[in-house]
């Protein structure tokens, strides 16, 4: 479950950066 949530948290984090790039 731990995993899952730290592999959610990249993915999250990586959406944010490409939003606040554009």
């Amino acid at each position: 479950m731990l995993v899952y949530f730290s592999i959610n948290l990249v993915k999250l984090k990586e959406i944010w950066l490409r939003t606040n790039l554009e």
